[in-house]
């Protein structure tokens, strides 16, 4: 059980905050009551000069046969988010804040309960105070999911409601379900199945940000909404798996029948879905036993290599633009085909001291081509296959490879890409290399392209020990598109006889912001600081680490 009534206390200065101070605090300790088994609850206090007051609490539970959590909020905003261009920053409320609450309850017989609340005061609260859960967390959702799971099938009932007008969202008025994954029949075939019957209804922002085409909406954006709408919609699929030598090829068809009472067209319409297709793939390898080198730290190589190949065809009689959008992957699919043809490789080789080695996977390499015939009209700019269902793929040809090549265990370099051949042009690409020379340096060198936002990005950061006293970490992200630099930060660790500080000044061009925050933490606790957490792992390491 934790004593100490604080858990973390920052203080800082930025442009778009002001004067800050920021604390957490163990609130079952501060009221002297003992915290029940499983349940932890922090207390925030903040207060910022361009801003005001803010006061929240988080709460984590977990028992034998529950677990949830619940995250409220409330601050009386004076201020002006910042937001960036073509943002109105004017909060539309100074009342401002949130309430979430999530709960798993596991029921007898297999059952099990799914409970969700949200409300946020306004649009941009969420993505001003708490930015890495508005770009990262789960969507807020307002609803009730029941299932029972056995074996391989599973029953779903699903009602969800949209609470918050400004968030566009398929209202379930409830949805059934049933999905059955790989029922043998006999040693001939596995049977897929995925059914769901109820009623939905879209509900787009009410804001109305931009209009005009886009993937998946119809020609529209955010410009209609539907009336409830009885919803049918079952797949099925039949895998034939055969063995040909040391080739696996397994032959597929799935079928799929929906029917809504309500479409664009003003009437009722069905569907009927059918693709057949073949999926096929290998591994082989070869042992190397007489490669060796000390400067590669190589001892012995197997070369694996996995081809694998899925071509399929598919026919409907409904365009996706003759359907509402209430779900992606329901009625988002068109009756394209193509071919996936991707080479796995990954070289491995032994590391570590005479007779403790142990196998790593020094390089690995994989290549697809995807290709699509028969386009849709709309798709989403960056090309993806997903072999489980190829009717959801995002239909541009495309070339996609992935590369990792393990120089050491403390040196690395990753790199991914995407090339889109229709358009010619490279839509992702990204390549890092990470040092970590411990106990005194490590840094990383990274660039990341992503061509239909115009964003050509490069990140350098460094961790070193000056002396046995001092640290110093910088970031730096300069985009190289605009010639400007993004963001800057740098800190300085100090050590002192029984804790450390962490001084930070930081620039952030997007948001044209400057910040100044100061961290304090016991040696020995990194994460019971005072302040920011960002850099509290360089008192124990000069390791580069995920940010927080």
């Amino acid at each position: 059980r934790v004593e100490t009534p604080i858990q973390q206390m920052r203080f800082a200065y930025t442009d778009d905050f002001g004067a800050t101070f920021q604390s957490q605090w163990y609130l079952l300790n501060l009221l002297g009551v003992e915290a029940p088994k499983g349940v932890d609850a922090i207390l925030r206090l903040d207060y910022f000069s361009k801003r005001g007051p803010g006061v929240g609490l988080d709460v984590d539970y977990e028992n034998e046969d529950s677990y949830g959590l619940f995250r409220g909020y409330y601050i009386h905003d004076t201020g002006k988010d910042n937001l960036g261009p073509f943002r109105d920053n004017q909060p539309d409320t100074e009342n401002r804040g949130r309430l979430t609450w999530r709960h798993r309850q596991f029921l007898p017989d297999g059952w099990e309960l799914t409970l969700e609340g949200s409300y946020i005061s306004d649009p941009t609260f969420l993505e001003e105070y708490f930015n890495s859960e508005f770009e990262e967390g789960k969507e807020q959702e307002t609803l009730v999911y029941l299932k029972k799971q056995k074996d391989n099938w599973a029953f779903t009932t699903l009602a969800q409601w949209r609470v918050l007008d400004f968030l566009t969202q398929t209202e379930h008025l409830p949805d059934l379900g049933f999905q059955w994954v790989g029922e043998p029949l006999g040693r001939l075939a596995s049977y897929f199945g995925d059914s769901h019957l109820g009623f939905v209804r879209y509900r787009p922002d009410d804001r109305r940000l931009f209009e005009g085409a886009t993937p998946f909406t119809h020609e529209r954006l955010n410009d209609f909404r539907t009336d409830v709408t009885f919803r049918e919609d079952t797949r099925h699929e039949l895998d034939f798996p055969i063995k040909l030598g040391d080739v696996n090829v397994v032959p597929f068809t799935a079928g799929r029948v929906g029917y809504w009472d309500g479409s664009p067209n003003d009437g009722s319409t069905g569907r009927l879905f059918g693709q057949i297709g073949v999926r096929t793939g290998t591994q082989y390898w070869r042992t190397f036993q007489d490669i060796c080198s000390r400067i590669l730290d190589v001892t012995g190589v197997r070369h694996i290599i996995k081809p694998e190949i899925t071509t399929w065809l598919s026919g409907t009689n409904r365009d996706s633009l003759e359907l509402y959008p209430f779900d992606y992957g329901v009625e988002s699919i068109d009756d394209f085909y193509g071919g996936s043809f991707a080479l796995r490789q990954t070289w491995q080789t032994k590391r570590g001291p005479l007779g403790q080695q142990r196998v790593v996977d020094w390089i690995k390499f994989d290549v697809e081509l995807n290709v699509f015939g028969d386009l849709p009209r709309y798709e989403l700019p960056i090309g993806r296959f997903y072999d489980y269902r190829p009717e959801n793929s995002i239909a541009r040809n495309h070339v996609r490879t992935d590369f990792q090549y393990r120089i050491s265990d403390t040196t690395a370099i990753l790199a991914e890409s995407n090339w889109d051949l229709t358009d010619g042009d490279a839509d992702l690409f990204d390549i890092s290399y990470a040092v970590e020379r411990s106990p005194r340096l490590s840094y990383f060198v990274g660039y990341r392209r992503i061509h239909d936002t115009n964003s050509n990005l490069l990140g350098v950061g460094a961790n070193y020990e000056l002396n046995s006293k001092h640290r110093v970490a910088v970031r730096s992200y300069f985009d190289l598109e605009r010639g400007e630099t993004e963001s800057f930060d740098i800190t300085l660790i100090r050590k002192w006889p029984r804790w450390y500080t962490g001084l930070t000044f930081g620039v952030d061009e997007i948001e044209n912001d400057f910040n100044v925050s100061l961290s304090v933490w016991p040696e020995g606790a990194p994460n019971a600081v005072l302040g920011n957490r960002r850099y509290t792992s360089l008192s124990e390491s000069t390791g580069i680490r995920p940010e927080r």
